[in-house]
């Protein structure tokens, strides 16, 4: 806005100064009259010359009687002449007067005439800039208004903030509690795990034991129900081969029996059905099983090994559980650990910020200092900005601020932070080398003030001057303290050779 404004400004300026350029430039009248004049102007030079030359003779004449009046009237004379002088003197000032009082009415005249139209013209700019004035205005005051809306955003921002980090609070401590609870409904998942394998561990070995029994609970039947028949069998036996596949043959209902399922139900059979068996058909079958038990001996060791694996597997399970409670005191720890490391720095912060703001306007008997946050949501990640408003100034970084106002930020920093956590000792180096006398003034009352509490040890070039100089290729120094040399020596001593 300032540039646009500053654009026009300069458009109407020039236009104006193209007025009065055209305005300036002399007419075919003015320049008759010029002629006429400068023809007036030589023939009175003429004259003048004639008549200078008549005054000359005339002024001669005059000094001589002059000086013969002086010498007849004397003091009375002297007095009368010095009398006339004045009055000559008063005459000619008065007559140069009138002349500039004559050129100031001309040039007056002239300028009336290019002022009243430099005025037209004013008067023509001061309506539009009034008119501009106007629209600043109102853009001033929807801005205005703007600025009111963004203060009620960011107030109601800075009120969520606040409400989101206790939701935030809740929220972790929820987090932490469903986390808590989820382990240890792992551990009770572990357990039944555990049980349930076990059971179904038991569950199998009991099934191989009932059908072990029930296997052998059906040949015990067996072998006492063919005890009766074993006369018959004998005679049978010499009937011939033939007879012996066909009875073979008329037992295999039995043999489908024996291929059923084990149960712990026995199958009972009918009479006919228990005439079909014959003794050297049960004793074969009998060896055969007994051939089978023996080839399919299982490993027992697989047992132990699974034992093994199991406590193992337990083991682990408890060092899984125990790291697991180790882990979460470990992060319950460190989260307190985080959370009580915001909450001082926070404290120590606003504490530091009000401070550095009554510092620095105690030392500039005005103006205005503040810290702020890059991010106030994690205030270790980004930093600090450090901004400061010298008195009559405007809000500025450090960085871009005149070595005297950075040496005052600077000190009215370092003096927030002794209030804030003082420490004993101070080592300043020509603080005072960018201020004037009223700053250092301020600033060295301050510190005499704090040295009740502290020691301040400062670095000045203003007590003592320290002199360099050569005779006969040698260096020499000499110091000069601060004070009056009435009455004292001056001695001079070599530091070094040339």
């Amino acid at each position: 806005m300032g540039v646009n404004n500053g654009k026009k400004r300069l458009t109407d300026a020039e236009r104006r100064v193209q007025d009065l350029k055209s305005q300036s430039k002399p007419n075919a009248k003015d320049l008759a009259r010029i002629n006429t004049l400068d023809a007036e102007i030589a023939s009175s030079t003429e004259e003048l010359e004639e008549l200078q030359t008549k005054t000359g003779a005339i002024e001669a004449a005059i000094k001589d009687l002059e000086k013969k009046i002086l010498k007849i009237g004397g003091y009375k004379l002297l007095k009368q002449k010095s009398t006339v002088d004045g009055i000559r003197l008063l005459h000619q000032l008065a007559n140069e007067e009138v002349t500039k009082a004559e050129v100031m009415k001309a040039t007056a005249e002239k300028n009336i005439v290019k002022y009243t139209s430099g005025v037209e013209t004013n008067r023509a700019a001061l309506e539009k800039v009034e008119k501009e004035l106007e629209e600043l205005k109102d853009q001033l005051a929807e801005v205005a208004q703007y600025l009111e809306d963004l203060k009620e955003k960011v107030e109601a921002a800075q009120a969520a903030q606040e409400s989101s980090k206790d939701d935030l609070d809740q929220l972790k401590q929820q987090l932490q509690e469903k986390r808590e609870e989820i382990d240890e409904f792992r551990k009770k998942e572990l357990e039944i795990t555990q049980k349930l394998a076990d059971k179904k561990k038991e569950s199998a070995e009991n099934e191989r034991s009932s059908e072990s029994l029930s296997i052998e609970y059906f040949k015990f039947r067996v072998l006492t129900a063919t005890r009766s028949d074993d006369d018959d069998d004998d005679e049978e036996e010499g009937s011939g081969e033939g007879a012996v596949k066909q009875e073979h043959a008329d037992s295999a209902p039995p043999k489908k029996a024996r291929q059923r399922t084990p149960s712990t139900e026995l199958y009972i059979y009918s009479a006919d059905e228990l005439a079909r068996f014959k003794k050297r058909d049960m004793l074969a079958d009998s060896e055969y099983l007994d051939e089978k038990l023996k080839n399919t001996n299982p490993n027992l060791n697989v047992l132990k090994e699974y034992k093994k694996r199991e406590e193992e597997f337990m083991n682990r399970a408890k060092d899984l559980e125990e790291t697991t409670a180790a882990h979460d005191a470990q992060k319950q720890l460190y989260d307190g650990l985080r959370k009580q490391r915001l909450d001082e720095f926070m404290a120590g912060f606003s504490s530091i910020s009000l401070k550095l703001e009554e510092m620095y306007q105690m030392i500039t008997l005005g103006g205005n200092a503040e810290l702020e946050l890059v991010d106030s949501m994690d205030p270790f990640s980004e930093g600090i900005i450090f901004s400061v408003m010298p008195p009559e100034k405007s809000w500025k970084n450090i960085s871009n601020l005149s070595g005297g106002e950075k040496t005052l930020s600077s000190l009215a920093l370092v003096f927030a932070l002794h209030v804030f956590k003082p420490t004993p000792l101070y080592f300043m180096d020509e603080i005072d080398a960018a201020l004037d006398f009223r700053n250092v003034s301020i600033v060295a009352n301050y510190i005499k003030d704090r040295t009740k509490n502290a020691q301040f040890l400062i670095i000045s070039l203003s007590h003592r001057l320290i002199g360099i100089y050569k005779t006969a290729n040698a260096t020499q120094s000499v110091s000069i303290d601060n004070h009056a040399l009435a009455g004292q020596t001056i001695k001079a001593v070599p530091t070094a050779a040339a």
